[in-house]
This record gives structure tokens, C-alpha cells and sequence, in this order.
């Protein structure tokens, strides 16, 4: 399973260290492309980073770790690739 973590900061960020320390695969996408291609370097061969539509397109599930106002943008340009994937929201 492939987890995409969309967002690099306080959550999503050692969501990422987690899953990849359990043996998961990830993909990071961030606004800052070169910041997740260090991140995911950072984490090692069970991490990339990728532009937001095509972690999601090589996901089975997706994580939105960003602010809301940002989630509702995210979800309403990625609707389509979203279909048929977990999405998980850990917003509150």
C-alpha cells in the first residue's frame, strides 16, 4: 500500500517518519517541491516526493495534512484522481 501525505508540516510530517519506520511507502507532496524532495531523501528508499496530482494518482490512500482553506481548494482540483482512494482528513 502507498500512502500520499499531502502537506509536510506538524502533521504530516511525522505521519510520514512513522508509516515509512513501519515499512510503509509514501509519497510527499508539498507547495514547496524541492523541501519534500529533501524530506523525502530524508526518509529513505521507502519515500518520494511527487506533485500533488501524481502522489495522488500513485496513491491508494491520501492524506490532506493542510489548513482547511487549503483542503477545500485541494479537494476541488484532485476531486477526480480521488475517486475509488481513501482520503483521510486529519483536520479538526
Amino acid at each position: 500500500m502507498t500512502t500520499a501525505i499531502i502537506g509536510i508540516g506538524s502533521i504530516g510530517g511525522p505521519l510520514a517518519r512513522h508509516l515509512v519506520a513501519g515499512g510503509e511507502r509514501v509519497i510527499v507532496s508539498a507547495q514547496n517541491e524541492a523541501k519534500a524532495k529533501e524530506f523525502a531523501k530524508q526518509l529513505g528508499q521507502l519515500a518520494s516526493a511527487a506533485p500533488l496530482k501524481k502522489a495522488i494518482a500513485d496513491a491508494d490512500v491520501v492524506v490532506f495534512a493542510v489548513w482547511l482553506d487549503t483542503l477545500k481548494e485541494l479537494i476541488a482540483v484532485t476531486a477526480g484522481l480521488l475517486k475509488g482512494k481513501v482520503v483521510v482528513d486529519p483536520t479538526n
